[in-house]
């Protein structure tokens, strides 16, 4: 199989039982504000741009609408709330079946906390995600200004997918199967991530 029906396979089973849309590639991040495309063949989110940055394109729609909001001051920001210590996302037969979060020291050391995690797959494979500390972003709400950024930018996001939420955390776990009947033990923290398979 080519390697992108994998991110978009992953994509599509960690969508169906969560409403939420993965990032098969977490070193380029996505921010509340985003806009752009879906690729088809891989599921991944191609930005083109952020309503909330400063951005000349909708700049120029606030402008044009006469709305003094200056988005080069920064003036809106997301809303930031933390959530658990872990999220766990089991999808189509893929089970985390043990959270344990521990700690340990490296040779420099400096010690990290971690999550250490037991997976398990059905018969047919699945997919697990498995956020160690998550925290959400989202649109910021009570302030007027956001609305009428909404919609000056409405041209630009017109036919594009735009980011309302993010769920972001500082280690995860994905893990992805599709052959049966095989478990997966995995471990992250904040500095590292390493899986074996049993």
């Amino acid at each position: 199989m080519p390697s992108y029906y994998y991110s978009r396979k992953f994509v599509d089973l960690i969508l169906s039982v969560s409403s939420k849309w993965a990032n098969w590639d977490p070193p380029k991040p996505i921010h509340v504000g985003d806009y752009g495309t879906i690729s088809k063949k891989t599921g991944q989110f191609l930005r083109e741009g952020n309503i909330l940055k400063p951005n000349a394109d909708v700049q120029r729609l606030l402008d044009g609408s006469g709305m003094n909001i200056d988005l080069w001051e920064g003036a809106l920001e997301p809303e930031v709330a933390k959530g658990d210590d872990y999220m766990i996302i089991n999808a189509s037969g893929g089970y985390a079946q043990r959270a344990q979060i521990g700690a340990n020291v490296n040779a420099q050391n400096q010690a990290n906390a971690g999550l250490h995690v037991n997976f398990a797959f059905g018969d047919k494979g699945g997919a697990v995600l498995v956020l160690y500390k998550p925290e959400y972003s989202s649109l910021p709400t009570g302030d007027g200004r956001l609305t009428s950024v909404l919609k000056a930018a409405h041209k630009a996001v017109k036919d594009r997918y735009f980011v309302t939420e993010v769920v972001s955390c500082p280690a995860y776990l994905m893990a992805m199967s599709t052959e049966s009947k095989y478990s997966l033990l995995g471990a992250t923290s904040s500095s590292a991530h390493r899986m074996h398979r049993n």
